[in-house]
């Protein structure tokens, strides 16, 4: 199926475009489309939440993290640069600055569970950011599949999708829908000595890699995650592909169990199930970079009021500069904000460790975005094209750009 309809920008148009995404969600996605499992904070069950790929149930551990802001005294002073920004400045001076909208303003934002991989939406949230520029954030928890369809629309029930790179929103890309990445999300996981966020193996493949042929490997998002690159990128460099291999998907929760009765020989995990891993069974071997988180947005904020859209990544960019560089949770301020927000005991976010988060909100690299869509391309039945999509069609950078040279 490579149905693609003449961009515009109409209700009925939209309405149609909406209508295939979900037939291609129906044809294609039940399959296996998607992105990586989300991490579901502590105190949520398996029951509670769906992984970002909107297949349920699927996501799994408790993945939140340890962060702190660094004090005043740290913060540099009279600098032109905001990528010097350090955690404890003020957002004002790290800019860009705020321009408040006109009128009072709702954006409505998607995810499928509250997880720390979104902490910087919540910052600029809870650290009254987006106030500033007169925007109030609500929140919707659907399966991102499930989303797709309704953001597409631009009627302003779902503005934003906070997704990991899922095949479904490259398929509804391609079909001609106004969806784009408006903004990426961490750019690194939490360092774990000893083990980490990425695919584990056990030990013999580790150390007889003619094993790993025919070796079966799990992700909470099937082949269609992006488990698929990161494997194949190592694959070849042990002269196998993708194909070689079968992707399986299976709850994150339940692989350390499966890779010690030896029911799958990897598998790619987050964390606390990290932690899980008998070092006697297998060990973390391809660690899951370059981070391919994404943050979709719709007609609304891409076409119709890039204004808004504006508005929303500079609310953003100053949260990042100034509150989620280095050890953030050091500001009880923020600490105790963002636990409430997410609904976890604040224990939970000091757990694990912190991500990472570009000052420039730099977008993923475009050679791991065509990358992960080739080996999808290899795998089948996963893409709705027979090549990749371009990577300017996905990556909507001018609404980033412009918001930050404001």
């Amino acid at each position: 199926m490579n149905s693609k309809i003449p961009r515009g920008h109409g209700l009925a148009r939209r309405m149609a475009l909406a209508l295939l995404v979900l037939a291609m969600m129906l044809a294609g996605c039940a399959s296996g489309d998607g992105a990586e499992t989300a991490d579901v904070p502590a105190g949520d069950t398996e029951d509670d939440a769906t992984d970002t790929d909107g297949e349920e149930p699927a996501a799994d551990d408790a993945t939140v993290t340890e962060a702190a802001t660094a004090t005043e005294e740290d913060a540099p002073e009279d600098s032109e640069d905001p990528t010097e920004a350090v955690a404890g400045s003020d957002p004002d001076e790290v800019g860009p600055a705020p321009q408040p909208l006109d009128e009072p303003t709702v954006v409505t934002v998607n995810q499928a569970a509250y997880i720390d991989g979104f902490s910087n939406l919540y910052a600029a949230d809870v650290m009254g950011e987006f106030e500033k520029e007169n925007i109030t954030i609500e929140y919707s928890l659907l399966p991102s599949t499930d989303a797709l369809s309704i953001l597409a629309q631009g009627d302003g029930r779902i503005d934003v999708a906070m997704s990991s790179f899922a095949a479904a929103f490259v398929n509804a890309v391609e079909a001609g829908l106004e969806v784009g990445v408006i903004l990426p999300s961490y750019s690194e996981v939490p360092e774990i000595p000893g083990s980490g966020y990425g695919i584990f193996m056990r030990n013999e493949l580790i150390e007889d890699p003619s094993l790993v042929e025919g070796a079966v490997f799990g992700s909470a998002s099937g082949a269609a995650g992006f488990t698929s690159y990161y494997l194949d990128v190592w694959l070849e460099e042990q002269g196998l592909t993708i194909t070689d291999v079968e992707v399986r998907r299976i709850p994150t929760t339940e692989m350390p169990l499966a890779m010690e009765q030896n029911a799958i020989q990897g598998g790619y995990l987050t964390c606390p199930a990290c932690t899980q891993v008998d070092p006697e069974v297998a060990q973390f071997v391809i660690p899951s970079t370059p981070a391919l988180g994404t943050n979709w947005a719709g007609p609304r904020l891409l076409v119709d009021e890039p204004e808004v859209g504006e508005a929303f990544v500079r609310a953003i960019a100053r949260a990042t500069r100034a509150y989620l560089q280095g050890d953030y949770y050091d500001n009880p301020e923020l600490l105790s904000r963002m636990a409430e927000l997410m609904g976890v005991p604040e224990e939970s976010l000091t757990a694990v460790g912190e991500y990472g988060w570009d000052p420039d909100l730099a977008f993923p690299p475009e050679e791991a975005v065509t990358g992960l869509q080739e080996t999808w391309l290899e795998i089948g039945d996963i893409l709705e094209v027979s090549e990749p999509v371009p990577y300017e069609d996905i990556f909507r950078t001018e609404v980033r750009d412009a918001a930050l040279a404001g």
